[in-house]
């Protein structure tokens, strides 16, 4: 049995080279489908769909969502919340916050919520995930002979229609939101079968080296703590 990475990976190669036509698949619970979406939240389905399928070489794409009185959230799309390019595509401007958001093929993530002086920073979360995604490894590292085995693969995701729903639903009720505030916002994860969100808080490092003391890092080491190797 192939493994479920794998097989999206060569659909999606097919994809690009136009060779299938762009997967569409059905309703994932809260996703829905253009027809059963507020035409709102479809239009912006629509559009984040289009701008991550015509992303070009990068791995992130960006839009700018109007909210109440001429303000502008910008949300921030990607597929993997550790590649290098995400933070650039933050700081367009330091007046307009922005909403990370992560594709995936069994659910959608979005945020944290992303401002300048008053959140935590990309580097943050990325330094964060590395140290969850080492300890769960090492934890189930007893079998394994090869040390190379601990590196992480990733493998491009083949995002399905409803994936875009559910994000564009989330996303246009944050950026309606007139209360909203992006110190507020945790990173959610959106089940596409209809599940319930997961929320999980993203806390400043003290030590983060773009927004906090990296004097605190000890000389050797990464600076989320870890001892030198």
């Amino acid at each position: 049995m192939h493994r479920a990475e794998l097989v999206h990976y060569v659909l999606l190669t097919l994809q690009r080279a136009g060779h299938i036509g762009a997967v569409n698949a059905g309703d994932g619970g809260d996703g829905g489908d253009a027809e059963s979406l507020p035409p709102a939240v479809a239009a912006l389905a629509d559009r984040l769909q289009d701008v991550w399928t015509n992303r070009g070489g990068t791995n992130v794409a960006a839009i700018d969502l109007p909210r109440k009185e001429g303000e502008t959230l910008r949300l921030v799309l990607t597929d993997d919340y550790l590649h290098t390019e995400l933070a650039e595509h933050c700081s367009s401007s330091p007046e307009t916050p922005a909403l990370l958001a992560c594709l995936g093929s069994r659910q959608v993530w979005i945020g944290p919520g992303i401002e300048a002086d008053d959140t935590a920073c990309v580097a943050c979360l990325q330094d964060r995930l590395r140290l969850n995604f080492a300890a769960r490894t090492l934890a189930h590292a007893d079998n394994r002979s090869d040390a190379k085995d601990l590196e992480v693969e990733r493998l491009p995701r083949l995002v399905s229609r409803s994936a875009f729903c559910r994000l564009a639903r989330a996303a246009r009720e944050i950026a309606d939101d007139e209360a909203w505030q992006a110190a507020d916002q945790p990173l959610q994860a959106l089940p596409l079968d209809g599940g319930g969100a997961h929320d999980h808080r993203v806390n400043r490092l003290p030590q983060c080296p773009v927004r906090g003391d990296p004097t605190l890092t000890p000389p050797g080491a990464s600076f989320i703590g870890l001892p030198p190797s």
